[in-house]
C-alpha cells in the first residue's frame, strides 16, 4: 500500500505542472493501471505505452513513475 501512496504523490506533483494529467483519457487510463496492478494485483497486466498525453515531455515524465 505504501507504493499506491508514493506514486500517488508523484502523480500530484506532476500535476501541479502539467494540467493535463486531469483530463479525461489521461485519468481513465491511470486509473486502470492503478486498479489492475494495486487493487487487482494483475500480474498480465500490461502498462499502455501512452497515456494520451498531448506533450511529450509529460508523457515521458508519466512513464518514469
Amino acid at each position: 500500500m505504501e507504493e499506491l501512496f508514493a506514486l500517488l504523490g508523484t502523480l500530484e506533483e506532476i500535476g501541479n505542472s502539467d494540467e493535463e494529467l486531469y483530463d479525461t483519457d489521461v485519468k481513465e487510463k491511470m486509473n486502470e493501471v492503478i486498479i489492475e496492478i494495486f487493487i487487482n494485483e494483475n500480474p498480465d497486466f500490461i502498462i499502455p505505452k501512452s497515456f494520451s498525453m498531448f506533450s511529450e515531455l509529460s508523457e515521458k515524465k508519466s512513464k518514469c513513475i
